[in-house]
């Protein structure tokens, strides 16, 4: 780091603006994504319970692959280098994760859609599709 890239206000030394999300995100006040922003408390990242006890249930190991392929949008060739594993069981076990995700949130939304409790849009569609698809 060099003087031109620091800038001194008021007697307090900030670096020039970097051209990176998590900068980014801090200078508009989204702290809370830069601190969670790993594998590990991604649960944090939501407001819904249920979807934030489901997360935190998982394994490390699925943790990571969830957190690899949702929000870094990776690709199961890329992580399966990473993990030295083939993308293909990457693959399986991301759509096995998610299938059970959905099972356990379906089964948890089950008695609210049955009994016409308040649910988001988002929600009453997921149950309609999911239900649907259990014949």
């Amino acid at each position: 780091m060099t003087i031109e890239d620091v800038e001194i206000t008021d007697g307090a030394v900030v670096p020039q603006p970097l051209n990176h999300r998590c900068w980014r995100q801090m200078m508009q006040g989204n702290f809370i994504d830069v601190i969670f922003d790993c594998p590990y408390d991604m649960h944090e990242l939501t407001s819904s319970r249920n979807i934030s006890e489901l997360v935190k249930a998982l394994n490390d190991n699925q943790k990571e692959i969830l957190y690899l392929r949702a929000i870094r949008q990776w690709s199961p060739q890329k992580i399966a280098a990473m993990r030295r594993q083939t993308d293909r069981n990457i693959r399986k076990v991301y759509d096995t994760l998610i299938e059970s995700l959905r099972r356990k949130m379906y089964k948890r939304l089950l008695p609210r859609y049955e009994s016409d409790a308040p649910l988001t849009i988002t929600q009453r569609e997921f149950m309609a599709t999911y239900k649907a698809k259990e014949g």
